[in-house]
């Protein structure tokens, strides 16, 4: 995903997103290309996104707009091939509190 660079916030970067399991829970990761070794973890995508709009806005100096959408499009989890596979994959329908949409095939 491109964004503000978190230190040098004129420029753009290009940020890596990962989704993790750790002891059954999801893990989200942000990690910028350009220094893959400063991770931003959080186990929401929403908590995830605000930690990287936070250092934006604390290198920056003022408030950052509000990013639009929220950490699931950040992460690519609104995108509908994404859903799709998400939902086609075993132990989906486990998954509390997912919303499920269904999809319609196209011939």
């Amino acid at each position: 995903r491109l964004y503000a660079n978190m230190h040098n916030t004129d420029n753009k970067c290009l940020y890596t997103c990962k989704i993790s399991d750790v002891a059954g829970r999801p893990v989200f990761d942000i990690a910028p290309d350009e220094s893959p070794d400063k991770i931003i973890r959080a186990h929401k995508p929403d908590d995830c996104i605000a930690q990287l709009i936070q250092i934006i806005n604390k290198s920056r100096g003022t408030e950052l707009a509000a990013m639009p959408g929220n950490g699931i499009d950040f992460f690519g989890l609104s995108h509908p091939l994404v859903r799709n596979l998400i939902q086609s994959c075993p132990g989906a329908k486990k998954c509390s509190g997912y919303k499920w949409i269904k999809f319609e095939i196209n011939k």
